[in-house]
């Protein structure tokens, strides 16, 4: 059974403190406005820090973290029920904690649940949560900005008699989709997840091909829609962040679609708009990670390999390829991520690796403001840790380590 409510922004930070049972902890660094409450009156955190929110009102786990242009999701479980906790901007209503009369919130309640939280994920200002229960069948909750229909729900400007925003605030079922839900991505303002059925599903902006569709679909989208192209393969993985998709099958092959005007569709080749999924033939991928204008693919034997334009952690003379090309870690790699113009990776060791541009934000976590151009490690504290997990937003990153 779901228990879904909102709950008011509230302006102080709780100071009683539980002692998790999970050893995992939570850090951030980046934008402040963006995250968790901390206690540093701050507006960015250069460097890592670890924060007490939102474990201190869970004797539990975290689950699951995302993190959009300008606010994150974190979900937490106690072994009876799940919360999905929400910080930061909410203009558009993507915090999904109702239309208060804030833009941000520095503390909120998105969803409780009986159900475990499987997912979350965050695009420019709208926001997933996918739940399962115990019998394995998941359900999709959305909200947010709904303007070109990446909610899923239905609606849509092209729906709205009037020039106004089209939005959920809080938390709405999105039905029409066969089978559990195994992977969800977010683009800037699209969405594509995938199912155990084998099948692949788009909804939302779509101009750029972005829901690869056909050159005959390039129109908007506000249900889940499926991609012909990619019916009957089994995916491994999604990714997106702007206007292009990848999709890593199970035999380790690699689809794009989209925007790539840079080259990121690792096609070798600048192509305006992809408008139905194309095989990049590259092989031996497990996992993979879309930029703005670039894209990372980490191979079998643990080496990242980058393409298109930007963050590609190349050097500093290095910032366009269509070939990919690999980027120099002196470990092996299990885990890639990327976000407009920065992107990271987690070694075997887990020690996490970031590049890209710097600004004001201090969102590399690397202590300084800096553009980064060769992968760097980031360092936590005089403890070691490992590092599990991370979310990247455009002036953000929340981290999971043990």
């Amino acid at each position: 059974m779901l228990l879904r409510y909102s709950r008011k922004c509230t302006a102080g930070l709780q100071r009683s403190i539980h002692t998790a049972t999970n050893a995992n902890s939570l850090w951030v660094w980046g934008l402040r406005s963006s995250l968790p409450p901390v206690t540093e009156n701050v507006e960015s955190i250069v460097q890592p820090k670890q924060i007490i929110e939102p474990i201190q009102h869970h004797d539990g786990k975290i689950c699951s973290i995302a993190a959009g242009w300008g606010h994150s999701l974190i979900a937490t479980s106690d072994g009876y029920s799940s919360t999905v906790h929400s910080y930061g901007l909410n203009r558009s209503g993507q915090l999904g904690i109702g239309r208060q009369s804030f833009d941000s919130c520095d503390r909120g309640v998105a969803m409780v649940s009986d159900d475990q939280i499987k997912f979350l994920a965050a695009g420019r200002e709208h926001s997933h949560i996918v739940s399962q229960d115990e019998q394995g069948r998941t359900k999709l909750f959305s909200f947010g900005n709904n303007m070109y229909g990446q909610l899923g729900t239905g609606k849509s400007k092209h729906d709205s008699p009037v020039a106004e925003q089209v939005l959920e605030s809080t938390p709405v079922q999105v039905d029409g989709i066969d089978g559990n839900i195994t992977h969800i991505a977010c683009g800037l303002d699209n969405t594509v997840l995938a199912t155990d059925k084998k099948h692949v599903y788009s909804m939302g902006w779509g101009p750029d091909g972005q829901l690869g569709l056909g050159p005959d679909s390039s129109s908007d989208r506000s249900t889940p829609t499926l991609v012909p192209l990619m019916e009957g393969k089994h995916i491994s993985k999604l990714a997106g962040s702007t206007d292009f998709s990848l999709v890593l099958t199970d035999e380790g092959k690699l689809w794009t679609w989209g925007n790539s005007e840079y080259g990121q569709g690792m096609l070798s080749r600048k192509i305006d708009r992809i408008l139905e999924p194309l095989e990049t033939g590259i092989s031996d991928v497990v996992d993979i990670a879309a930029g703005g204008p670039f894209s990372i693919i980490l191979k079998g034997n643990g080496e990242v390999y980058s393409c298109g334009y930007g963050a590609l952690g190349l050097g500093k003379g290095i910032i366009e390829t269509l070939e990919p090309r690999r980027v120099q870690i002196d470990e092996r790699i299990t885990k890639i991520f990327a976000v407009q113009d920065m992107a990271a990776a987690i070694s075997e060791s887990g020690q996490l690796y970031i590049w890209g541009l710097g600004g004001h934000a201090g969102r590399l976590g690397l202590g300084h403001l800096e553009h980064v151009f060769v992968p760097q490690k980031v360092l936590f504290d005089d403890s070691p840790r490992i590092v599990l997990d991370l979310a990247l937003g455009t002036s953000h990153a929340i981290c999971i380590c043990s």
